[in-house]
């Protein structure tokens, strides 16, 4: 018999929505609010998100994009555009909406030339529900997969700012640009792309082999230690031992010795202030430890509780998939039937219980059958009143008392 898990789409902590507006302001100018320390609550995270999210799209411009310029010639080109992007769709907004749409398709459209902004563009598209984007998505994974220093070169598994050869042997190289090639293909293969053993093979030894022998990593190989590198070495070596080392742990020894020194460091040395490194850094920072905390799901490290009190736990899996999204799945879920005997379809609820109206929805796409649907689902989930199979008369709903609501 045949087992096949289908996994919906979940929606991030509230670490990267706030982190990632962060990062937005620092490229657009504008000077964030400065809250006095003390406890984080969930409705001061709802809070500072909602002013981000309102924030940002006060500064799209009527053509779509967020661009400080017109010209579309040097390789940062859509690179504002895609972290606004990625902030939105982290804060919770329908990419359906008209503004998210217009962006998503503007974006998507665009001719990339750097590592930043491809690796960010993939991890936006790989986002949004659905095969809208999918073919863009190949795209960048490819670009990135073609960019990605090779094996036989000096610095295998590493990036920089431009595509290089594929038969380079030497070149310039730096950790930032490598982090976020590999966050760009990360976010592909969560998508359902297909990444090649090879890379993860070639992003664990670079990582591993750049490492300082104090546990953390610099910009460059013999660079000193700061935490923005350093949290970026773990979440690709996080990611290289969920991707390619999760079914032979007996291979990764050398990777995961690696990972449990990085830990160290960080705990050792962690603030919030990009320790070792430079104040100007602080949100791409942040933004590199919550990447790093969602590639490890650790709440600590170590001692350290990066995000106190867990950040919006309740936004991860908000979200309500419209009816052409759910034909996209059900298309997958009917060609796994035809290989295996059975396919179970798990989907990852919210308290406010989405996951249950979509399931029915796919009910009724594989069965065509009309359901039945208790009174306060419908009431909570009005879309369903078209599957709905009404009552006969006599017939009493279970979910109301003496045939009222």
């Amino acid at each position: 018999m045949g087992a096949v898990s289908v996994s919906f789409l979940g929606r991030c902590s509230a670490a990267a929505v706030v982190t990632i507006p962060l990062a937005i302001t620092s490229v657009l100018g504008f000077a964030p609010v400065v809250r006095a320390q003390g406890a984080i609550t969930d409705e001061a995270v709802d809070d500072a998100i909602r002013q981000a999210v309102r924030w940002i799209k006060e500064q799209r411009k009527p053509e779509g994009h967020w661009e400080l310029s017109n010209t579309g010639t040097d390789d940062r080109w859509a690179g504002t555009t895609a972290l606004a992007l990625l902030a939105l769709l982290y804060a919770g907004e329908d990419p359906r909406a008209d503004l998210m749409s217009d962006s998503l398709t503007w974006l998507a459209a665009q001719k990339l030339s750097g590592t930043y902004v491809v690796g960010t563009r993939a991890h936006v598209l790989a986002l949004v529900p659905g095969r809208k984007y999918t073919a863009e998505l190949k795209g960048d994974l490819q670009w990135l997969l073609d960019t990605v220093y090779q094996r036989g070169s000096d610095c295998p598994g590493c990036y920089t700012y431009h595509p290089q050869p594929k038969d380079v042997k030497s070149g310039s190289w730096d950790n930032s640009n490598s982090q976020f090639g590999v966050l760009g293909v990360w976010m592909a293969a969560e998508a359902g792309l297909e990444v090649p053993a090879w890379y993860w093979e070639i992003v664990a030894e670079h990582w591993i082999t750049c490492q300082t022998k104090e546990g953390g990593w610099g910009y460059r190989q013999n660079d000193a230690p700061t935490g923005s590198m350093t949290a970026a070495g773990l979440a690709a070596l996080f990611v290289a031992l969920d991707q390619r080392y999760a079914d032979r742990p007996q291979e990764a020894g050398g990777l995961i010795s690696a990972i449990n020194a990085g830990l160290t460091w960080l705990a050792h040395n962690y603030s919030a202030d990009n320790p070792g490194g430079e104040a100007q850094w602080r949100y791409y920072y942040l933004y590199g430890v919550e990447r790093a905390g969602r590639a490890s799901g650790r709440k600590y490290f170590r001692d350290k509780d990066w995000f106190r009190e867990g950040a919006g736990r309740d936004d991860r899996y908000n979200y309500l998939y419209a009816q052409d999204e759910l034909e996209d799945w059900v298309q997958r879920i009917k060609d796994l039937g035809r290989k295996s005997s059975k396919v179970f379809v798990i989907m990852n609820n919210h308290y406010q219980g989405q996951a249950v109206a979509n399931a029915l929805q796919i009910r009724n796409l594989l069965t065509g059958e009309k359901l039945e649907i208790p009174h306060l689902l419908l009431k909570r989930f009005p879309v369903l009143e078209d599957i709905v199979k009404r009552l006969q008369s006599g017939q009493m709903d279970l979910f109301k008392k003496d045939g009222k609501p």
